[in-house]
């Protein structure tokens, strides 16, 4: 369905094409990319454009639209919660929220980086830091959050399975658009490490816009299984 019909409070119905919000979402990725690749054809001649969206630097339109879209997604996930009548869908779509709301403020504070670093110090001796900062030069976090990225990725198949069971289609899309996210911000992010510092600066800017791009991508097609599922959700809750 390309449609949701909501139920205002005076009794009217509203019809959302949620097809066409998911579509302009990706547009916005698209054209993030383009403004990317386009300002380094170009020998970056403006610092100011640079600064605003080349998609390897933070606080800019690339990092906040990231953060917007993983807000978006929260208030979908929120939505689920509110459909949900069993206490163990709403508090396995509450850990979803809570995630995702991480998730987005992570995207502006860079918590992930602070947070396996402190870890790191915590439970791994100073020549173990030491080596594994010598073979990843460029981003060692990938690796020091790999057996968290376990223990997360065994909780969101229980947590799939448990939500999604009566809507496959809405999971799939929902654990695709995942999938395609950790590739962006966790496997890209790992192969930087691959790069050397005197590779091309072109290499570096194709890296980037296929990361951050992915990362994008991966947010839009979460946040279209999240609205196929509410709207089953929502079926289902007229129909009792």
């Amino acid at each position: 369905m390309s449609q949701m019909t909501r139920r205002t409070s005076q009794g009217l119905t509203v019809d959302f094409d949620h097809d066409s919000l998911i579509r302009w979402l990706f547009r916005i990725v698209g054209i993030l990319a383009v403004c990317h690749l386009l300002n380094a054809f170009l020998g970056k001649p403006s610092w100011q454009l640079e600064r605003l969206f080349e998609m390897s630097l933070k606080s800019n339109i690339p990092l906040w639209y990231s953060a917007m879209l993983w807000a978006f997604v929260t208030v979908i996930a929120f939505r689920c919660l509110q459909l949900t009548e069993t206490q163990k869908e709403k508090w396995l779509w509450f850990s979803f929220v809570f995630v995702f709301g991480v998730f987005s403020i992570d995207e502006v504070a860079l918590i992930h980086r602070h947070l396996f670093r402190a870890i790191s110090k915590a439970l791994l001796s100073g020549h173990t830091r030491h080596a594994i900062r010598s073979h990843f030069s460029h981003s060692d976090w990938p690796v020091l959050a790999a057996p968290f990225f376990g223990i997360l990725i065994a909780w969101f198949i229980f947590a799939v399975k448990n939500l999604f069971r009566n809507s496959p289609k809405a999971g799939n899309t929902f654990v695709m658009g995942l999938i395609i996210f950790s590739i962006g911000g966790w496997a890209m992010e790992f192969t930087m490490n691959f790069l050397s510092h005197g590779t091309f600066e072109w290499v570096w800017d194709i890296h980037s816009v296929i990361k951050k791009s992915l990362e994008m991508i991966g947010t839009v097609i979460a946040a279209k299984g999240l609205l196929m599922q509410t709207y089953v959700l929502e079926v289902n809750g007229n129909e009792k």
